[in-house]
């Protein structure tokens, strides 16, 4: 079963003088800084202080913002390239999709309402240029969650239609899924949370049959 990606852990800085090790310092510090602050609190400033850097030490490795957030959202795609390429042969349809939505939901809880965005930059990256990292990542995770869910649908004996816009539209209505989960809350009130991912789980199911 899909796995949720557990958020980055708080670990010491590095010493100076290694290069790579700090540029994951400045993306621990961003992560972070994310989970706690969201976008808005996601400042070059913020993540300098967060990795024990200068503020202009940050652009050795990264233009801005919107270039960490890229490096963060490609690390949480091939993770779930790895989490799909590791589901058993015998899930469900059912539970696959419902694995998949928990992922989601807490790709949205860190990564927030920009995911959207950088997932429609990944699409068009991946059909246009495929030596793009963050593209290659979401091609790679659609296509193998392609092959999961056809697997998981045999099992289950669902026939799926086929549509080129299926990929991205399930995907869309798994972020909306995750954004109200968060919004309302419903983590503090388990069984309307349990109702309504069981209702959206069903209802993506559904879909999956119809043209």
């Amino acid at each position: 079963m899909v796995e949720d990606i557990a958020p980055h852990a708080s670990r010491s800085l590095s010493a100076w003088g290694d290069r790579e090790q700090r540029r994951r310092d400045v993306l621990d510090a961003a992560a972070r800084t994310l989970e706690e602050s969201g976008w808005a609190g996601l400042s070059m400033r913020e993540v300098a202080r967060g990795a024990g850097v200068s503020p202009g030490a940050i652009y050795q490795w990264f233009d801005g913002k919107d270039e960490i957030f890229a490096e963060l959202f490609r690390a949480k795609l091939w993770a779930g390239v790895d989490r799909l390429a590791d589901v058993p042969d015998d899930v469900s349809l059912h539970d696959f999709i419902r694995a998949t939505l928990e992922w989601v939901i807490g790709l949205w809880a860190e990564l927030g309402r920009y995911l959207l965005d950088f997932t429609d930059m990944a699409l068009d990256a991946g059909q246009r240029d495929m030596d793009d990292d963050l593209g290659k990542a979401f091609v790679e995770l659609t296509a193998i969650a392609v092959l999961s869910l056809r697997a998981a649908a045999e099992r289950d004996g669902v026939e799926i239609v086929v549509h080129p816009q299926r990929p991205r539209w399930m995907w869309g209505a798994m972020i909306g899924t995750a954004e109200r989960v968060i919004a309302l809350n419903l983590d503090e009130n388990p069984e309307e949370r349990e109702a309504y991912i069981d209702f959206a789980v069903r209802s993506l199911v559904a879909s999956l049959s119809a043209a």
